[in-house]
Formats: C-alpha cells, structure tokens, sequence
C-alpha cells in the first residue's frame, strides 16, 4: 500500500500545479471561451471542483473491506485512461460547470478547501477499503486510494487543457 505520507505529498504536487496555472491566466482571460463549445479556464476548474467535492463525499460513505483484489489495482489503469490526451472522454451532465459569471476566487477557494479535505481524509481513513456509493461507468467500484489517484489524474487531464488554452 502506498504511504500515506506520499499520497498526501502526491496531493499537494497536484494542487500546485493546477493553481499555478490558473494564476499564470490574465483575469479577462480566465472566462473566455476558445469556442463555443469547449470551457474556459474557470470552467475547467469549476468542473474539477464539483467532481472532486462529490469524490470526497463518496470517500466518506458506505465502504466494505477489499479482499479479492489489491486496492491498488486500478491506478495504473485510471492514470492511463485519463493521460491519454487523444481518448476523448465526456464528462456527465452533473458535473458540468455552471458557466459565465461566477466569482472564479470562490471556484479557486473551494478547489483548495477540497483538497485540504481530501488530504484530512487520506490521513484518517482506510485507504483499501471498496467505496459503494457509486460504480464508474469505465473503473467500475473503486477503493478510497484508487479514488484519490482518480482525483489526481482527473485533475491532471485538465492541467494539460488549461495549459493547451494558455497557449492559444
């Protein structure tokens, strides 16, 4: 099993990452839309917070034990899936952002707030056990651990679209 120590230092990395890029847009340009039907900055951020606010209830919810595989199993398999830049991958309609006008220091706010959370939760729960409240259409049920990593890579997916935007 991973130590938690570098879960948490993995967590932290892609925190800083993702707010340095943001920080690094001009203000008039974090609503800007490349084109009509692709998300700006904020959205992108926006969306990665709504995702992962609803990760972290599930890490809080119903669990049981994982016996008949490794916890970890699916990380590599989800750090795959979401790395790949050429797989296009939807997001459901419940995760999408709310859009134009929302105060981006709020959306940066609770993208901290919820990976500060996250890490609370990475220190006092059970990482290998199987979370119930929810089977992903591609990973199927995941541990808390696999979760976390589906968090970051998530995240990661995005860094590389805010960076792509940054460029246009």
């Amino acid at each position: 099993m991973l130590a938690r120590d570098k879960i948490v230092d993995d967590i932290e990395q892609s925190t800083t990452s993702l707010v340095e890029a943001v920080a690094a847009f001009p203000p008039a340009q974090l609503h800007k839309r490349p084109d009509a039907d692709r998300w700006s900055a904020a959205e992108i951020v926006e969306h990665v917070v709504i995702m992962e606010e609803l990760v972290n209830q599930l890490l809080l919810g119903k669990t049981e034990k994982t016996l008949s595989r490794d916890p970890e199993e699916k990380i590599k398999y989800i750090r795959d899936t979401f790395l790949d830049i050429g797989r296009p991958l939807s997001a459901a309609q419940r995760i999408y952002p709310i859009g134009q006008g929302l105060d981006f220091q709020i959306v940066l706010y609770r993208f901290k707030h919820t990976r500060q959370y996250l890490k609370d939760i990475v220190l006092v729960r059970n990482l290998s056990a199987r979370c119930l409240g929810f089977e992903h259409q591609i990973f199927g049920y995941l541990t808390r651990v696999e979760w976390v990593y589906f968090n970051l890579y998530h995240s990661a997916r995005h860094l590389n679209q805010l960076m792509t935007l940054q460029a246009v």
